[in-house]
């Protein structure tokens, strides 16, 4: 038994996950590719230095086949953009509800702990004392 007469705990319910939220995770950043893919050579050429270096004399503006600057910086632009996307994504999401309990439940816990170790040393002061005669 507990401290407090019961060793009860309550069975929590488990929440049921979409299974298709990792296919759409995948889609998403697809998506994000496709659209960084298309929007690459507008954004070089907004920027005259970027365009210099991004494009080394070469165009950048025809699709297929994609030349190594512009494959590169779709990869840039997707890891940004996408990196952007999943960072909003978490702060909509916030914590798992369970997270609050476990922290409480681990703050117990080392109460609990500190309390017994507490105990043990004056368990020992105590026998100490008594070994010693006083």
């Amino acid at each position: 038994m507990g401290k407090h007469g019961t060793t009860y705990v309550p069975v929590k319910r488990k929440r049921k996950v979409n299974p298709l939220l990792p296919v759409l995770g995948i889609l998403l950043a697809i998506a994000v590719a496709v659209i960084a893919y298309i929007l690459v050579p507008y954004i070089v050429d907004q920027w005259p230095a970027l365009n210099r270096i991004i494009t080394s004399g070469q165009n950048i503006h025809v699709l297929w086949p994609p030349s190594r600057e512009r494959i590169i910086f779709t990869v840039v632009m997707w890891a940004v953009v996408f990196g952007s996307f999943m960072f909003v994504v978490a702060l909509m999401v916030g914590r798992h509800p369970d997270e609050a309990e476990n922290i409480k439940f681990q703050k117990e816990a080392a109460k609990r702990f500190k309390e017994s170790q507490r105990e043990k040393a004056l368990e020992r002061e105590r026998r100490r004392r008594i070994s010693r005669g006083g």
